[in-house]
């Protein structure tokens, strides 16, 4: 393979007349027909085709998202979201230092050069990562399409995993003719579930190209759902090492170094990611409504609910956690995703658990304009929930960066055990509410009625999977537990209805059996109401997650730190939360 470091730029230079279209600041929502260009109606122009010139010469540097043609693509000369992102991940990938060459034109990316830019070629630091075509953008697609640059960032699908040893392919002529998928961008791009993708990267200024397993891919379903189709996941088959969640990597600390508050606390979160994410950090899923999900949890990127309106998501929020913690944790998502323009609202100071669904969360939130209307370029503006704006967010390259931020970066692995706590401490502080016949005191909840580690692991993973399950508010935001969960109680038949539930006294002081009714209940999916009381309706809840919690009950949910404890006294580890 012909790996080469070119430090000397080719051809033109960036002093060369730059392309029509700078004469415009071409951006989202511009229409060659129309003859809207720079957001203007501009009636009295000659006709141009700037936005089809434009998604032309991104296609040609390997920026495919500016597709012309294809199911939920931008139609040619309209300036879509799919072109918005084509422009941003351009001005992200501008702003490194190296790009690649094609020496072959024959768009064979296991023949690509590394080539170090001059300073003046780079997307200076400071500018927009806005996907608007700015002046500065413009020049650089210039010197770009002059000197034949392409993308550094080249993700193909593979037939099956090629071996890969110290991040480089072990046989590239054999992994070339595993290449089932050249360039792939979009949800679009995938073949078959069985294509893994891996990631070629140039961006090494020593010249060499660097391979990385991403993940693999669903095929494009036939029958649509909620607007989405298709969408990609990484796996363990695709995992390093690295990406497992240990005590090490997720609290910073080997087993025996663990308080047992910490040992409760890792087993009941391990045991819900290893149902959520394969007890990886690396596990990013594109497949359903959420558009994006990452973490042991799979905090979800955003949603749209039945009107279209954007709604939050956790995944923001961690996000936004990360900006407002320490230097290492900013440093971290800097270097992760700082180059995509990506960001939350609100900021972490102003978020607070949602009163009834006991979650933190914010809006995904991208630099530049998000429907017609552009005050400044630099601003951050919440991303829109229509199917054509949440699409383009689910493509390879921010997926990628994901399953990296997943695999490498310390400081958010670490930053994961703060914000999975977060979401057990808001849980088990659900207060209970009153309750027919039982005399406890005011301030109780959830989890002083339930207190094992099984107890906890259990209605965390159903709560991920169903945030709204356990608690409902009123018309004034007070919050109690939901009544299904209330004749869960009264049905196990505690003996003393007077005694709180801390003093309460279990067989053995196991709490399997409790558990145990409370999936049975959810599995029967009826309750039997007291004479006269209105009809308790239990939600529904997929069958896999049930048989994941029978698991759980059934004593067979292993941790690197062995079984979850069955005794009530469980004790969250609340450091620094």
């Amino acid at each position: 393979m012909n790996q080469i470091l070119r430090p000397v730029r080719r051809g033109p230079t960036s002093a060369a007349p730059a392309f029509a279209m700078a004469n415009y600041t071409l951006r989202l929502g511009d229409s060659d027909a129309k003859k809207v260009w720079g957001g203007q109606p501009r009636p009295g122009d000659p006709a141009g085709t700037y936005v089809s010139d434009l998604q032309r010469h991104l296609q040609g540097l390997g920026f495919r998202l500016a597709r012309i043609s294809g199911p939920g693509a931008d139609a040619p000369g309209v300036f879509g979201f799919w072109t918005a992102m084509a422009v941003r991940e351009f001005q992200a990938y501008g702003a490194l230092p190296t790009v690649a060459v094609d020496p072959t034109q024959t768009g064979d990316p296991f023949s690509y050069i590394t080539e170090t830019k001059a300073a003046k070629d780079t997307y200076a630091p400071g500018q927009p990562i806005s996907g608007v075509l700015n002046a500065a953008t413009a020049l650089l697609l210039q010197t770009w399409t002059q000197n034949k640059w392409r993308c550094p960032v080249i993700i193909c699908g593979f037939s099956k995993l090629p071996t890969i040893k110290a991040g480089r392919f072990a046989d590239p002529t054999l992994a070339k003719a595993l290449m089932v998928v050249n360039n792939a961008w979009s949800v679009f791009d995938h073949v078959t579930s069985a294509t893994v993708y891996c990631s070629l990267d140039y961006t090494d200024a020593s010249g060499t190209m660097a391979a990385e397993a991403i993940g693999r891919a669903h095929a494009v379903l036939k029958k649509k759902r909620d607007g989405h189709i298709g969408g990609l996941v990484a796996d363990a088959r695709s995992s390093p090492p690295s990406a497992k969640i240990t005590p090490d990597t997720l609290v910073g600390k080997v087993a025996r170094q663990l308080t047992p508050k910490q040992a409760a606390t890792y087993r009941v979160v391990h045991a819900v990611a290893a149902c959520e994410a394969s007890a990886r950090f690396d596990s990013v899923n594109g497949w359903d409504a959420q558009v994006l999900s990452f973490g042991p949890f799979q905090f979800t990127a955003t949603a749209a609910d039945k009107l279209g309106k954007p709604q939050a998501g956790e995944l923001p929020a961690f996000l936004a956690m990360l900006q407002a913690g320490s230097a290492a944790e900013q440093q971290a998502l800097a270097e992760a995703f700082g180059g995509l323009g990506l960001s939350s609202d609100p900021a972490w100071a102003a978020i607070t658990p949602v009163v009834s669904q006991r979650t933190l969360l914010a809006h995904l939130a991208l630099q530049g304009p998000s429907d017609g209307n552009m005050a400044n370029e630099a601003d951050f503006n919440i991303w829109p929930a229509v199917k054509e704006a949440k699409a383009p967010v689910r493509e390879w390259h921010i997926f990628r960066r994901f399953v990296l931020a997943g695999r490498g970066s310390k400081p958010i692995q670490l930053a994961f055990w703060r914000f999975c706590r977060l979401r057990v401490r808001n849980l088990l502080a659900t207060p209970w509410g009153a309750m027919v016949g039982y005399q406890w005191p005011a301030g109780t909840t959830l989890g002083d009625v339930f207190r094992s580690e099984l107890a906890a692991a259990v209605l965390v993973r159903l709560h991920v999977k169903l945030p709204s399950l356990f608690a409902t508010a009123d018309d004034h935001q007070v919050v109690n537990v939901r009544d299904w969960l209330k004749y869960v109680i009264r049905d196990f038949g505690y003996a003393d209805k007077t005694k709180p539930p801390a003093e309460w006294k279990l067989k053995g002081d196991d709490e399997t059996p409790l558990m145990q009714a409370l999936v049975d209940q959810l599995s029967s999916g009826a309750v039997a109401p007291a004479q006269g009381a209105p009809k308790i309706t239990v939600p529904r809840v997929p069958a896999v997650v049930l048989a994941e919690c029978q698991v759980m009950v059934d004593g067979n949910a292993d941790t690197p730190l062995g079984a979850l404890a069955v005794k009530r006294g469980f004790m969250l580890d609340t450091t620094g939360l």
